[in-house]
């Protein structure tokens, strides 16, 4: 197999790199150790930068229709962020579940549809 990247992982972050290097002309493949989905989470919410990029493509709508709930504030490494200060059009962190998200990601090279 001859491909420019190797992504190890089939989470949202691999997915969504594997998809922007591929826009971008890059060959890619994504190893998962996982046959399938496990419809577990390891994290419950998007940064305002995930939004903008999930926006961009496109795919913004699908997730904000899912989400739990839209927090104004969080922190990093302890230290407070109030997302409402930030110039961005999403001043806040979406709840929602890493599995939903994912299952938003999966394709083969094209992103699928939230059930």
């Amino acid at each position: 197999m001859n491909v420019d990247v190797i992504i190890v992982g089939a989470g949202p972050t691999g997915l969504t790199l594997a998809t922007e290097l591929r826009l971008a002309g890059v060959s890619t493949v994504v190893l998962e150790r996982l046959n399938e989905q496990s419809g577990q989470s390891k994290a419950l919410g998007l940064q305002p930068r995930t939004a903008e990029l999930l926006e961009s493509r496109g795919l913004l709508d699908g997730v904000i229709d899912r989400a739990i709930q839209r927090v104004p504030a969080g922190h990093f490494a302890g230290i407070q962020l109030d997302f409402r200060a930030w110039d961005t059009p999403h001043p806040y962190m979406i709840g929602i579940p890493q599995s939903l998200v994912t299952k938003r990601l999966v394709g083969k090279g094209q992103l699928a549809e939230m059930p």
